[in-house]
């Protein structure tokens, strides 16, 4: 009988943990792209000009070109011949765009055109595209969880050097000039040469980092598949869990992206319609009331309390909160 009592009372905590809370109810506008294959991608330059990227993996790179701020969408442009998995660009008419099988892109007239399209060797997914100014570059990828590489310019990507690395790398930021940070499947790297060199930062392991940001050089933060978000105020030499991953027998959240505006406001999207957003720098954080079912890859903050995300289904999302 006790142990008849210990398993009901055992399936009620993880039902009771399993539910999900109601969440904050945010104004969204939905916008449905020329398209019904995954968005990975949404970045703006400005309050009026962005570009979403997706496709099919193995068969399309499409990317989309907005003027008016997300409202409308151009029909789309087959770019690479692989899905795009992100994009970096400088201004309306600079830009990068990355893609499975390691495909790279380089537009100098707001994507009317492309140049320098190649692959590197890696033949991997390329997740994210950063650069400290138009010379100084860096590019992330991988496939599976420990084929990773890492690939340096300091010519404005007319030569990359190589680094191969044993985990598939998601996402790369600089804190300074020399100081860059790169992060992936279990493990975070660090460089202290702009670059040349990496090595594994101890005191951080344990997720799928996908997601890394400097809002200054000093403060940053990172988000995890497990549904951990980590903050540094040190230029990245220690890291304070702001959110724990995920544990056995509650309910399991998985974030895919993250975008800050400031110190303070900030946005981490995920699967199943995922969103939680920070007002006071990530002390606290607060999930939305799910407003769609697929997964966000991808968000921006184009204010401090309104933003744009992408995902499954060629979707766009603008919300407030």
């Amino acid at each position: 009988m006790k142990s008849f009592r210990y398993l009901v009372f055992f399936v009620v905590c993880c039902m009771v943990a399993s539910c999900k809370k109601e969440g904050v109810k945010l104004a969204v506008q939905e916008i449905q792209l020329n398209t019904s294959n995954t968005l990975q991608t949404i970045s703006f330059v400005n309050d009026s000009v962005g570009y979403a990227g997706g496709g099919s993996t193995y068969y399309l790179g499409e990317l989309f070109k907005t003027t008016d701020g997300g409202a409308t969408w151009s029909q789309g442009d087959s770019v690479l011949p692989k899905q795009i998995f992100c994009s970096y660009f400088f201004s309306e008419d600079e830009g990068y765009v990355g893609a499975y099988d390691a495909f790279i892109a380089h537009t100098y007239d707001g994507a009317g055109s492309w140049t320098g399209i190649f692959n590197f060797a890696a033949y991997k997914q390329i997740r994210q595209i950063n650069f400290r100014n138009h010379s100084h570059g860096i590019v992330v990828g991988g496939a599976g969880i420990n084929e990773g590489m890492i690939y340096t310019t300091k010519d404005d990507g007319a030569t990359y050097k190589e680094f191969l690395q044993a985990n598939a790398m998601r996402a790369v930021d600089f804190s300074s000039d020399s100081l860059v940070y790169a992060a992936g499947y279990g493990v975070v790297l660090v460089s202290r040469d702009g670059g040349d060199t990496w090595k594994v930062l101890e005191g951080i392991r344990g997720d799928l980092f996908c997601g890394l940001q400097f809002v200054t050089p000093a403060i940053g933060y990172m988000v995890g598949w497990q549904g951990g978000i980590y903050k540094t105020t040190d230029n990245g030499a220690h890291w304070e869990t702001q959110q724990k991953p995920n544990r056995p027998y509650a309910a399991r959240i998985h974030l895919l992206a993250m975008d800050f505006f400031d110190t303070a406001h900030g946005v981490a999207v995920g699967e199943e319609g995922l969103l939680q957003f920070t007002t006071d720098g990530g002390t606290t954080w607060q999930t939305a009331k799910q407003f769609t079912g697929g997964n966000l890859t991808s968000v921006q903050l184009l204010k401090n309390n309104e933003g744009i995300c992408c995902g499954e289904g060629g979707k766009v999302f603008k919300f407030k909160f």
